[in-house]
């Protein structure tokens, strides 16, 4: 029982290490990566509230592909320059993750409301967006 313990701890340290969380850069790649795929649980993990994306079933992400190209950290604010690709074109916005303990993570919430931006700046949608997630 113990060799199967041993070998459980093992596994699951090697998981955790796979995501470099000590780079805001690395979790925003991880966490776009994770959106492409509508792998929601992946995604779940990289931001800061869990309860601000539902993994129902239902929830899918129409991300094509995605670029980062300038991240600023501001103490324990990073702020990433993106561009995501998807049904009706480009938008370019702000990703913001904030570190907590040496683990930087998405905040998710600021980061759509940065992407609804976007799509209004290009008109890909019309009038006011107002997204409200509720954070517990």
């Amino acid at each position: 029982m113990k060799f199967y313990t041993l070998i459980l701890a093992i596994v699951l340290i090697g998981c955790t290490q796979s995501i470099d969380t000590s780079a805001p850069d690395s979790v925003a790649n991880k966490f776009y990566d994770a959106l492409m795929k509508n792998n929601i649980k992946s995604a779940r993990n990289l931001i800061i509230n869990m309860s601000n994306l539902e993994d129902d079933g239902t929830t899918s992400f129409d991300v094509k592909s995605y670029k980062i190209f300038k991240t600023v950290i501001v103490k324990k604010k990073a702020i990433i320059t993106t561009e995501t690709t998807y049904s009706m074109g480009k938008i370019s916005f702000d990703t913001i993750l904030e570190e907590n303990n040496g683990i930087w993570k998405v905040n998710l919430p600021a980061t759509m409301n940065n992407m609804a931006r976007g799509a209004m700046k290009n008109n890909h949608i019309n009038g006011q967006v107002e997204l409200h997630i509720d954070q517990k």
